[in-house]
């Protein structure tokens, strides 16, 4: 008799939608081309604009690449070939610091030792919703999270915002409401501070229509409890008004003062808190918290 077996064959489920496509191994082109736009102005928006992204998601797909560890390994390939070049850009702005020491008085505000206001953390505009309501303050900033890129000796902090509403300083000295706006705080130790801001009309693309500001704000220490500020505000429009710039400064100074009550509140709390007090800190201080950072490591090599 021969005997008979008879397998049982499990059928394998079938595969519902497409197959999946494998993940890249390397970065497409287009990837490769924001990479080298990010490191331009480290504006997410812009670069991905640049690389060949639609405007209209330009800010999704910024987000997206800044969380791609690819993007992070290439961006921090190619920063390290332009460190050179990043080096001589710190040489001219200590010579652009030196002229602002030699410039109007009015662009230095003093803490003095009444005020006892500690060194300012720039790198994080959120305070400026609450603090600055009335100047250059907006209330979609704090909602907004930043991107934060950190390099040997340099800390940028961006963001980007389509179809915001201007702050009123804005408003006033650019003359209309709803923009498409970017702006960039760079930070290189130990107290050199540079705030780039690009605003134009809401869905504009002709470049003349851009506005660009940028204030160069270096900090240096007067006390343990006290540092000076120096403020210099540039711009590429209105050069020959002489109106438009007395309103800016008035502007500034008003915000510097709103600035300056702010830090010396600040101090009084910190002279308060007990000695083993806790700092909490949260994903928005990245920037602050990459610049003390820096700081703390140049205080170490300098420690015998």
């Amino acid at each position: 008799m021969t005997k008979t077996s008879v397998r049982s064959h499990k059928r394998k489920p079938k595969r519902r939608g497409p197959k999946p496509k494998p993940l890249p191994r390397t970065l497409t082109d287009r990837q490769k081309a924001f990479c080298r736009e990010y490191l331009v102005d480290y504006v997410g928006v812009k670069a991905a604009i640049r690389a060949g992204y639609s405007r209209k998601s330009a800010a999704q797909q910024s987000s997206r690449l800044l969380t791609n560890a690819k993007v992070h390994a290439e961006l921090s390939r190619l920063g390290a070939r332009v460190k050179k070049k990043a080096e001589l850009t710190a040489v001219d702005l200590l010579n652009s610091v030196t002229a602002v020491a030699l410039g109007d008085v009015r662009d230095l505000f003093e803490r003095d030792d009444h005020g006892r206001s500690k060194l300012k953390d720039v790198l994080d505009l959120t305070h400026a919703s609450y603090l600055h309501a009335r100047t250059v303050g907006t209330d979609y900033v704090p909602y907004t999270l930043p991107e934060t890129h950190v390099e040997e000796d340099h800390v940028a902090v961006s963001r980007g915002f389509v179809n915001v509403k201007n702050p009123s300083t804005f408003v006033k000295i650019m003359g209309f409401e709803m923009a498409d706006r970017e702006q960039v705080i760079h930070f290189w130790p130990p107290g050199y501070c540079l705030l780039e801001m690009n605003v134009r009309p809401a869905g504009a693309t002709d470049p003349a229509e851009e506005r660009r500001m940028v204030v160069l704000s270096p900090i240096t220490p007067e006390t343990e409890k006290s540092h000076h500020q120096f403020l210099c505000f540039y711009r590429n429009f209105g050069l020959d008004n002489d109106e438009l710039t007395e309103v800016m400064m008035d502007e500034v100074y008003r915000t510097a003062l709103e600035d300056t009550e702010m830090l010396e509140a600040q101090q009084r709390n910190m002279d308060d808190d007990p000695p083993d007090y806790r700092q909490v800190n949260l994903r928005v201080d990245q920037g602050p918290i990459a610049a003390r950072r820096l700081v703390e490591k140049l205080l170490a090599e300098q420690e015998p």
